[in-house]
């Protein structure tokens, strides 16, 4: 018969009282990632778009994973979101979706195009899916490899590039009020971001030798 001497060191064991840490329980997706968004919120606070990036990815991953299991989420469910996500329509822009609610054709919340997503917009989510599982990995909540590290992500063909003629900075310029007329002169003339313009302070400015600095750049090159 197992001894009460033994009982009480097998209790020191699991407590982690002997140098053994118990192991920790993983949560349900939905809890996880509130937890997550919660983390974020604090660690972005001085970039708040990356936080408002993974809030809108959220929403698709927490519609197809719910309540799982963190720790029993797999590579194929990552997969299936990847390929279930794809084959989604966009929701239109605010102002279109508005006026569908209005005339009472379709609510807000599920008006839809007949564009399907585009491979950027899946693979922000499965960044998303992937920073999550390393923040509990990290933490000691999951022991095992990152599921979406298996998966593999759309190719991205996003480029966009078009120069603007002289004719349309010029009716621009025409119809835009200040400050839009200045910002977008900062712009066209520095090839900076909106963000990184509106920043800008006094000091960020060097007229008498004709440059500004970018103290806040996206990228390590803008800054």
């Amino acid at each position: 018969m197992t001894s009460d001497v033994e009982r009480a060191y097998r209790t020191q064991l699991a407590k982690g009282e002997v140098g053994l840490e118990a192991k920790k329980r993983a949560p349900l997706f939905s809890a996880a990632m509130k937890d997550f968004l919660a983390w974020s919120q604090h660690e972005h606070a001085a970039h708040p778009n990356t936080h408002k990036r993974y809030e809108t990815s959220s929403k698709p991953l927490l519609k197809f994973f719910g309540d799982a299991p963190l720790d029993q989420i797999t590579p194929d469910d990552v997969e299936q979101f990847k390929m279930w996500r794809i084959k989604q329509k966009k929701s239109p822009p605010v102002k279109k979706a508005a006026k569908l609610a209005l005339s009472g054709r379709q609510a807000t919340r599920d008006a839809k195009t007949d564009k399907t997503l585009k491979p950027a917009t899946v693979n922000r989510e499965l960044a998303c899916l992937k920073i999550l599982f390393n923040y509990y990995i990290k933490s000691d909540v999951l022991m095992k490899s990152n599921p979406v590290s298996r998966v593999k992500f759309f190719a991205e063909n996003n480029e966009q590039t078009r120069v603007l003629s002289l004719d349309e900075e010029r009716l621009y310029f025409m119809a835009a009020s200040q400050p839009l007329q200045d910002v977008a002169m900062l712009m066209l003339e520095t090839g900076a971001r909106p963000e990184e313009i509106c920043r800008l302070t006094r000091e960020n400015i060097n007229l008498d030798q004709g440059y500004l600095s970018v103290p806040y750049g996206k990228t390590k090159a803008a800054r």
